[in-house]
């Protein structure tokens, strides 16, 4: 046996040697088995060596059926050349086979520990490395031994040396994921999604990593990676929607800084779930939205259809209320409104309350709106003095707000709060945009109110006013506030009353009774000479004709030193007057009072008038008088001319015709006066003033014929006889020098 191990060692291709021993080893497996035993231990080629060992164990196992030489034998062969891989592989499968899992685990690393040394001179050796440390860390991993560092240390040890080991990525990331190492396991992703290329298997790696990143609590991480896969997928498939508007939301909860375009997406992508999936999970999703985008319109829209689907509106009242707070404008403000109101009624969260508010820059009908919906919902919850100050509130906006007034009137009267009570319906009836009758019924309760529980006069009598404006025939009010008047000794507003109602009443008759206890109170009790007169002038007005009324009215304006207002009610009221003598009488008057009153030639017409109707020369006497002062000559001559026709002594007609040719020579009218001068001198020839003053107009005039025929005539009537011989001398000489006719001067004289 010696001979042939030392031939073989020699020359491992000895093929008479080879044939011999194998012949030999059919006898005596056993001894040909220890043969190739020492061939292989003496052999100094590693290649060489492990061959023959590989063959003795070869031998071992399955001829002679003894493992454990067989094992050795491999052992010694992996020792000569690690390189080889199948007496490993043999060993391994004989480990295997009898279950020894440890055996297999040591041979593994003792041929990964050899192969790396020599891995560093070759290579080509590393692959072998891989797949030995990936076989490895499946042993750690899987059971019996079930240790997972080490088996997660032998993975990183094939992607060490072979980066391309998918496997084994894919295995160290799911050992630090089932260990809860969610950070170790995020970088295992990218190495994978290096390696591969299907588009499926590429959103699966993302979604996954999105799961990771999120248990890692890299919410900005997992976004990403949710991203990348629904662009993979097209941004169809709900379960990645899902997912990505859930860490969005999470990252929101946990209190992270999200971008309003983050919320939006992520809301976006609750509302298209919701639109998706009803019932239940819609309800669910749409409140996710809203806790992104407080202020979202469809998703405020599905959540409450929801809700109200389910019977689960309380769970939306929270986000309604969110909703009216981050948009109290909204499209949908006026819905959460009531599901808000509705949710308090059912017993919701006082906390609610707050998001009934009206919004700030909400027109006046959109707070009284929100106001309303707010002091619902607090009666509803019996908080009645929160209610109260709600309404108080609408009704600071609206006066008439029925709701408000509805909700307050009994409850102020439950509170025996009658002054607000009072003050709160006076306002309503005040306003003038409420329904008439509505207000109507206001003011009365006020004026009851003030009348019977306040006591309060003033009150009364202001809701009383109000009523009347509104109503002016309404006679009850009228009655009940003449009668407040009277009591209080409220004279002026009590004749500010009677004149208004005088003014509304149509029958004369009516308004004529009126119009005299009107004048009686001013005079009695107001001690208003003015004012009394004024009603009786109305009086006049009214009962045409009546010469009493006139007087009674010229007498208190004169009381009142309002000559003025005297002369217009005569002026006015005269013409109706029928009978001469009173209406001569009161133009009388009406002279008397212009004159005073410095209107000279307005008065010489009343003055005129009334002597016309009474055919009293005094009268006459005051209309000359007034003409003449007012230098209208023209009618004062008249009204000279009407005296001189009423005298009865000559010498006072010529005193009254030389008067009237003084105002007609003022006027301009010559021919006239010089007519009613010579009408004077007829009269009064013993006048020199009158015939002086005709002879001047003669001479002025050149009527030398008419003065010497004036002469002659004065001569005539003269009982003095120097006087007629002056006379005549003087006609003598005007006739023969001055209209040179001596026969008549001769015959004058």
């Amino acid at each position: 046996m010696e001979t042939l191990v030392q031939r073989l060692v020699q020359n491992p291709h000895d093929q008479e040697t080879i044939t011999f021993a194998h012949q030999a080893g059919q006898s005596d497996p056993k001894s040909y088995a220890m043969l190739l035993e020492k061939v292989g231990t003496a052999t100094s080629e590693p290649a060489v060596a492990c061959h023959w060992l590989t063959e003795a164990a070869n031998v071992w196992s399955t001829t002679l059926g003894d493992a454990h030489r067989a094992a050795r034998a491999l052992m010694i062969a992996i020792d000569r050349d690690p390189t080889q891989a199948t007496p490993a592989d043999r060993l391994a499968e004989l480990y295997r086979e009898k279950g020894d899992t440890k055996a297999l685990v040591a041979l593994l690393e003792r041929r990964a520990k050899a192969l790396a040394l020599l891995a560093l001179q070759d290579p080509a050796l590393r692959g072998q490395l891989a797949i030995l440390h990936e076989e490895l860390g499946q042993l750690w991993q899987n059971p019996p031994l079930e240790q997972p560092k080490k088996a997660i240390e032998n993975y990183k040890r094939a992607i060490e040396f072979d980066p391309g080991s998918q496997f084994s990525i894919y295995a160290i990331r799911e050992l630090y994921k089932a260990a809860g190492q969610w950070s170790d396991a995020v970088p295992f992703f990218a190495l994978e999604q290096a390696l591969v290329s299907d588009p499926e298997r590429k959103i699966a790696l993302f979604q996954d990593e999105g799961d990771v990143r999120k248990s890692a609590l890299d919410f900005a991480g997992s976004i990403v990676a949710y991203r990348r896969a629904r662009e993979l997928e097209g941004g169809q498939d709900p379960t990645l929607k899902q997912q990505l508007a859930a860490v969005l939301l999470e990252r929101a909860q946990s209190g992270q800084t999200l971008s309003l375009h983050e919320r939006q997406e992520g809301a976006e992508l609750f509302v298209e779930l919701a639109e998706e999936y009803a019932g239940e999970h819609g309800l669910s999703y749409s409140l996710c939205a809203l806790e992104l985008v407080p202020e979202h319109d469809r998703a405020i829209q599905l959540a409450m259809f929801y809700g109200q689907q389910l019977n689960r509106t309380a769970e939306v009242a929270p986000r309604a209320a969110a909703y009216l707070k981050a948009n109290p404008s909204g499209v949908l403000a006026a819905e959460a409104r009531k599901l808000i109101s509705e949710s308090m009624a059912a017993g919701g969260d006082d906390a609610l309350l707050d998001a009934l508010a009206p919004p700030p820059d909400a027109d006046t009908a959109a707070r009284v709106a929100a106001l309303l919906e707010h002091a619902q919902a607090l009666a509803r919850k019996v908080k009645k003095n929160e209610a109260a100050a709600k309404f108080r509130e609408v009704l600071t906006l609206d006066p008439a707000n029925l709701d408000a007034i509805g909700y307050l009137e009994p409850f102020l009267r439950q509170t025996r709060k009658y002054a607000e009570l009072r003050d709160v319906l006076l306002a309503a009836g005040s306003d003038s945009n409420a329904d008439t009758e509505q207000r109507q019924g206001w003011l009365r309760e006020v004026a009851t109110l003030c009348d019977t529980q306040l006591k309060d006069v003033d009150g009364a009598i202001v809701a009383l006013k109000e009523l009347l404006a509104l109503d002016a025939d309404d006679e009850p009010a009228r009655s009940q506030l003449k009668r407040m008047f009277e009591k209080q000794s409220r004279w002026d507003e009590l004749a500010t009353l009677l004149g208004d109602e005088a003014e509304q009443t149509l029958d004369i008759e009516a308004r004529i009774s009126l119009e005299k206890a009107l004048a009686k109170l001013h005079e009695q009790k107001r001690k208003d000479p003015v004012a009394t007169g004024e009603a009786w002038a109305r009086i006049a007005a009214l009962a045409t004709g009546d010469e009493e009324a006139i007087r009674s009215a010229v007498g208190f304006f004169e009381q009142g030193s309002r000559t003025d207002l005297a002369i217009q009610v005569i002026s006015e009221n005269v013409e109706a007057i029928t009978d001469d003598a009173q209406r001569g009488a009161l133009l009388q008057k009406l002279g008397e009072l212009r004159e005073g009153d410095g209107q000279p030639l307005a008065a010489g017409e009343a003055f005129s008038e009334a002597a016309r109707l009474l055919d009293v020369s005094e009268l006459w006497a005051a209309a000359e008088r007034c003409f003449s002062a007012a230098e209208a000559w023209d009618r004062a001559a008249i009204a000279a001319n009407e005296r001189a026709r009423g005298a009865e002594a000559p010498t006072d007609k010529a005193a009254l015709f030389a008067t009237e040719a003084e105002y007609l020579s003022r006027a301009g009218d010559a021919a006239n006066s010089v007519l009613r001068l010579e009408q004077a001198t007829e009269l009064d020839p013993s006048s020199d003033r009158y015939a002086a003053d005709l002879e001047a107009r003669y001479a002025a005039a050149e009527r030398h014929e008419d003065l010497v025929s004036f002469l002659l005539r004065r001569a005539e009537k003269l009982s003095e006889r120097e006087q007629r011989a002056a006379l005549r001398k003087r006609a003598a000489q005007l006739q023969r020098d001055t209209l040179g006719n001596p026969d008549a001067a001769r015959q004058t004289l």
